[in-house]
């Protein structure tokens, strides 16, 4: 028996599209949002709350390390979750029928590219081959480390020159509410990230995302514009969210602030946004559960704290009958430790394990974004076109390098495109995107290939500022930086 298909309702429907536009009948389930409560002993996050592990040790402060325990190194490479084709050992069945496309979507537009699909439901990698696929782009891309293989401490001085590296923009600058940041503010600022205090050699935590935050050039409560209005924020690198493992290694100076690395950006992140684990245990319940969840709606409100497409959780169990799954949510105890808390989802907006790969199931996530807002770097719970992309296909267990630059040389399969005039462009789209998924690059964005309506190729995209996630036709292949086919 398969990972359970938790995307739908209780009730499976029939949706009938006109047999011009369909070729093939779909049965799916429709997604109606993602009202989420929380366990119903679940204290708040000031609580002290203890994490699924034991042999936690006192609280944690800016200058403590974890001790990973004597079963588990610290730089101990974790085996992997179990593939979907792996029968949960405490998963109940939902009681709802089973749904292989796993759509969940009433858009009508991504069941109309479904349609024009020639195996919709085929299979196009499995488990394995993605965790291969991401081995190579780790390999291959200087952004990317792997996340488990965390060190005892950093290098005195390596610390310094990764916390140093990002460029700061210069004045004149104005923060968001249109204030000017002088030249005392800046340097006040600069100064706050303490690296005249760093020893020889610093300790490395291991830290779990509690909450979706902004990571920064600087430790800065401040956005930094170029003027005042505009909307780009130029120290936003990323956003991390919710359940990511990170290295804590260092602290502003007044603690606000730590200096953390992710599986692809290092930066600045609120203190409050992360929580210690007190063990290699505790850590690793998140980093690589055993049984997770993942949100397949573009996102969820869960007690107030932002869950994104992609978001991979502890599995608890289900709920109501079959309605609900229960997750493991991370929260920061008063003393900086980890701790957790039991909520329930509506199956409309979760899986147990990644989604299948599937061409149906990538055009039904896709089109879940459509109307989203676009934020720079993911600012203030915003999406760009890179961080779609990577939305999208970390449900089914990729996991991208964040910045298109970085994609473009490491995402699924590189096609040649060199001299190829707009026709030949658009045959070799036709060949390529018949089997499996296709990003387009230009500079600086990235979109996805749907295919072609009345001879126009159409994509899918967060086009920029001021503007949302929507389809949209391409015909400046001339601005075509590379064809990425996402097979492998």
């Amino acid at each position: 028996m398969n990972y359970h298909n938790i995307t739908g309702t209780k009730r499976a429907k029939k949706r009938s599209v006109p047999a011009a536009v369909l070729s093939v009948v779909l049965t799916f389930f429709a997604l109606y949002g993602c009202a989420v409560t929380p366990g119903t002993d679940a204290p708040g996050d000031t609580g002290s709350v203890s994490a699924p592990a034991t042999n936690r040790s006192a609280g944690v402060t800016p200058e403590t390390s974890i001790t990973a325990t004597p079963e588990v190194s610290p730089t101990q490479e974790i085996s992997p979750a179990p593939s979907p084709t792996e029968e949960p050992t405490q998963a109940p069945k939902p009681v709802f029928p089973e749904n292989e496309y796993n759509i969940g979507t009433p858009d009508e537009a991504a069941l109309k590219y479904i349609a024009a699909l020639k195996a919709p439901e085929k299979e196009i990698l499995t488990a394995e081959q993605i965790a291969a696929a991401n081995a190579r782009m780790t390999a291959g891309s200087d952004s990317l480390i792997d996340i488990l293989k965390i060190p005892e401490s950093i290098d005195g001085n390596e610390l310094a020159a990764l916390i140093n590296a990002p460029a700061v923009p210069g004045l004149p600058l104005f923060d968001q509410t249109g204030a000017e940041i002088g030249e005392a503010e800046l340097k006040s600022i600069l100064d706050g990230r303490n690296t005249g205090a760093i020893a020889e050699k610093e300790p490395v935590r291991a830290g779990i995302i509690v909450r979706r935050t902004d990571l920064k050039k600087v430790p800065s409560y401040k956005e930094f514009h170029s003027a005042a209005g505009t909307a780009v924020d130029r120290i936003q690198d990323t956003e991390l969210y919710v359940g990511m493992p990170v290295w804590i290694l260092w602290h502003s100076t007044d603690g606000a602030f730590v200096f953390v690395r992710s599986y692809y950006y290092t930066g600045w992140i609120k203190a409050e946004d992360v929580a210690a684990a007190q063990n290699a245990e505790e850590w690793f319940a998140f980093a690589v559960p055993e049984e997770f969840i993942v949100i397949t709606e573009h996102k969820c409100d869960i007690d107030g704290k932002q869950a994104d497409m992609g978001v991979k959780l502890p599995y608890a169990g289900i709920d109501g009958g079959g309605e609900n799954v229960s997750a493991l949510m991370p929260l920061r105890n008063e003393d900086g430790s980890l701790g957790t808390r039991n909520v329930t989802l509506p199956v409309t907006s979760a899986h147990i394990g990644y989604l299948k790969y599937t061409y149906a199931n990538f055009i039904a996530q896709a089109f879940k974004y459509v109307g989203t807002g676009y934020s720079w770097g993911g600012l203030n719970g915003g999406i760009d076109c890179s961080s779609y992309v990577a939305s999208v296909l970390r449900t089914f267990g990729f996991y991208l390098p964040r910045d298109t630059k970085d994609q473009n040389g490491t995402a699924g399969r590189g096609v040649a495109i060199s001299g190829m005039s707009a026709a030949e462009i658009k045959k070799l789209l036709i060949s390529v995107g018949a089997d499996a998924p296709v990003a387009l690059y230009t500079n600086g964005h990235v979109r996805f290939y749907l295919g072609e309506t009345d001879g126009t190729v159409m994509t899918i995209h967060a086009p920029g500022s001021n503007k949302t996630v929507t389809t949209a036709r391409f015909e400046n292949f001339d601005s075509l930086i590379s064809i990425r086919v996402i097979d492998g």
